[in-house]
């Protein structure tokens, strides 16, 4: 098994080596998301509670569909196939509802796990980190997929688990220094939290390239035996 300061540095230079296609792929959601959420934040300022559960239902509805097509051209890259964004967001559009599943079961699991104690918590988040990458690639259901990885990740769980914190840390802290020193100079406004939603969003796209390594590594459970027709040339 790797070391994750190697993991941590291949993703890093697979993100660097693609962020254009990365960027190709997520911003024609993240954009119109982000000043759909900074509206949502003008009406939340003038007393409009309800607005919250609006734009986190909305956030909600659009995740299964931008993070499908990033993962489906990652998948790509690696096959030298490198699907258009908009095939990515075609079939992406196929997996919704299982995806949808993996997030709401898996957010679920996290939770309870997060109630019991941190540590079981963090086990599961760790444990359920593949199972997007088995729902895309090898056409499982939602509760087949999150079972998959659970049983599929146990020897790099906490490695997994490190590169899932470690890298909305880095993205974030930067991000938050900037804002407080803005704020000093009374510069931070809707313009600064559009920016850095954007650019946090395609931060956290290397969490996903992370763990999209580390479900690569190993061979057999990368492999194109139970790959969907419509993926077939996705997974090596």
């Amino acid at each position: 098994m790797k070391p994750i300061n190697e993991v941590l540095k291949e993703s890093l230079f697979f993100f660097k080596t693609n962020l254009r296609s990365i960027c190709a792929v997520v911003l024609p959601v993240i954009i119109p998301l982000e000043i759909f959420y900074g509206i949502c934040d003008a009406l939340y300022q003038k007393g409009d509670d309800s607005i919250l559960w609006l734009s986190s239902g909305v956030g909600l509805l659009l995740m299964p569909v931008y993070q499908g097509a990033l993962i489906l051209s990652l998948a790509s890259v690696l096959t030298d196939e490198y699907l258009p964004v908009k095939t990515c967001y075609q079939r992406a559009l196929k997996y919704w509802l299982p995806l949808m599943a993996v997030y709401i079961l898996s957010s679920l699991a996290i939770a309870t796990g997060f109630l019991l104690l941190i540590i079981p918590g963090l086990m599961v988040m760790g444990r359920l980190a593949f199972a997007e990458f088995y729902c895309l690639l090898h056409n499982k259901s939602g509760y087949e997929a999150l079972w998959d990885s659970w049983q599929n990740s146990r020897k790099e769980q906490w490695q997994l688990l490190g590169g899932l914190i470690l890298i909305p840390v880095a993205i974030v802290i930067p991000l938050l220094l900037l804002e407080s020193f803005l704020n000093l100079l009374g510069l931070a406004g809707p313009v600064f939290t559009f920016v850095s939603g954007i650019l946090s969003s395609i931060g956290f796209t290397l969490s996903t390239v992370f763990v999209f390594r580390m479900y690569t590594l190993d061979p057999e459970r990368y492999s194109a035996q139970a790959a969907p027709e419509d993926n077939q040339g996705l997974i090596e």
